[in-house]
Formats: C-alpha cells, sequence, structure tokens
C-alpha cells in the first residue's frame, strides 16, 4: 500500500516525499533566466493560492482535464492531497529529507547530480 510505503521513507529520510515537482533542464535554465524566474513566480503564485484555499472554483472547473477527477468524491481527494503536498511543515528539515531522497538516486547515476540541490526548492 502507497501509505506504508510514504511511512517508511518518512521513518528513512524524516518526511514524506515529495510527490509534486516542476523540472526544467540545466540547458535551458542557463539561456533562458528569464523564462526560468517567470515560471517559478507563478509557481510561488499557485502555492500562495493553494494553501491560502482559494483554489476550489480553479480546481473544480479543471480537475477533469488537468487531474482525470471526475465525480465529487475524486474532487474533494484530489483537493485534499492538493493542499497536503503544499503543507506549511515544508521547512529546512522537510527539504533536507528530499534532498537525500535524491541524493540517493543520483549516487546510483539514475538522476543527473545538478549540484546544490538546495537551489531546487521554491521556498
Amino acid at each position: 500500500m502507497l501509505l506504508d510505503f510514504d511511512i517508511e521513507l518518512e521513518q528513512i529520510f524524516g518526511a514524506p516525499p515529495l510527490k509534486s515537482t516542476t523540472g526544467m533542464l540545466k540547458e535551458t535554465v542557463e539561456k533562458q533566466p528569464a523564462l526560468v524566474k517567470a515560471l517559478r513566480s507563478a509557481y510561488v503564485d499557485a502555492v500562495k493560492v493553494i494553501k491560502a484555499g482559494q483554489d476550489d472554483d480553479f480546481f473544480n472547473v479543471k480537475a477533469k482535464e488537468f487531474f482525470n477527477l471526475s465525480t465529487p468524491e475524486e474532487i474533494a481527494a484530489g483537493k485534499k492531497v492538493n493542499k497536503e503536498n503544499l503543507a506549511e511543515k515544508w521547512g529546512d528539515v522537510f527539504f533536507q529529507s528530499q534532498n537525500k531522497i535524491l541524493q540517493s538516486g543520483i549516487a546510483p547515476g539514475l538522476l543527473p547530480n545538478i549540484g546544490n540541490l538546495n537551489d531546487l526548492w521554491v521556498k
């Protein structure tokens, strides 16, 4: 069961794994800093709206298109998970645990080594 796996990872790494991310190629970051800044700004704004609980109308309208959720129960569960993914528990301990998870994939070559993992996080 996925929940048991999350609890196990939390015990190993200190926090559950982040299940929602945005990524970009290093080359794109280097060649288009204005694009990176605009995307990060939009992401930060979206996080603020979700944390403030102001995303309900948008989520209801886009639930099928973005998340393939259609029943009221699916939509309610999706909103709950969306808010949990952006919970206020985020902080240095959370980011360090995510860095450990990423490092466990970098060491065997499953993920690229991008340098300072702390540069990844929108805080």
